[in-house]
């Protein structure tokens, strides 16, 4: 019988990656967080080609599976996976080869190495996080117990679409915001005979952007395509609001740490 040829065979998989989840209030994680190393191929060692076996073309050596990747969970009040919530960083299994059929290898095969388990890193200022749910190995967590250092020098928020009580066309006039940053209580408004500052610049503390839309009447919502950009101004004249006649708006406001601490007080949008 013919000598079975080894090749130099398959480099090892892929490895899970990296996956952050951050929320500045609590999290529960309910489903399934994964990030696997990915599983070698198995090999079929017999060629139905070649006579004997893979006594041709030679049979491939297996690779190894690939690492678990790194789950990081941040969390600015408290973390829990819930019953049925799973995090699942194992490594993949090692490529494997077989059905070598040849008279002198009968039965022999090969296994490459399993990949490692990842990583699981939890952040949270309670040092309360709970697992009710299944850390998958268990030996990948990590639980950071103390304050969350990390955050964002400038975050933000989004509203949902608006709708202002007018039977008419709303015409927009201006917007009053009234925040505290850091010791001050400042005014800001598009209307300079209103306020003397606008909140369009985040040096401020506050950017402060409008968008407009028109409403499709059966649902509420906007009709699609009619968004209109995204405008630093609502007040009548160029980069108006008006200028979409938009009947239903939303807002959308940074605010920036390195002015101070941001305290948003009060949001107002004037129309008639």
């Amino acid at each position: 019988a013919a000598i079975e040829k080894w090749m130099a065979g398959h480099g090892g998989s892929g490895g899970g990656g990296a996956l952050a989840l951050r929320s500045g209030g609590s999290v529960e994680i309910r489903g399934r967080l994964s990030a696997r190393g990915g599983d070698g191929p198995v090999i079929n060692g017999d060629d139905p080609a070649a006579t004997p076996g893979n006594g041709q073309f030679g049979i491939s050596s297996p690779g190894g599976g690939g690492s678990g990747g790194s789950v990081l969970v941040q969390s600015g009040f408290h973390v829990t996976v819930g019953n049925g919530g799973t995090v699942d960083v194992s490594g993949g299994l090692g490529g494997r080869v077989g059905f070598i059929t040849n008279t002198l290898l009968a039965n022999s095969g090969g296994h490459g190495g399993d990949g490692a388990a990842g990583l699981v890193r939890v952040e949270e200022p309670l040092g309360t996080a709970f697992f009710a749910g299944l850390v998958t190995p268990s030996s990948a967590l990590r639980k950071l117990d103390g304050t969350l250092t990390d955050s964002d020098e400038v975050t933000g928020s989004r509203s949902t679409w608006l709708l202002p009580s007018s039977a008419d066309l709303p015409i927009y006039l201006r917007y009053e915001l009234v925040a505290r940053i850091g010791n001050q209580v400042l005014f800001f408004s598009d209307d300079p005979n209103v306020a003397p500052i606008a909140a369009d610049d985040l040096s401020t503390g506050v950017r402060l952007r409008f968008q407009g839309a028109r409403k499709d009447p059966v649902t509420g919502q906007p009709i699609t395509g009619s968004e209109g950009p995204w405008r630093d101004y609502v007040r009548i004249g160029p980069d108006s609001l008006n200028g979409d006649r938009a009947d239903l708006v939303r807002f959308d406001l940074l605010t920036n740490r390195a002015a101070g601490q941001v305290e948003v007080l009060e949001l107002r949008i004037v129309y008639r």
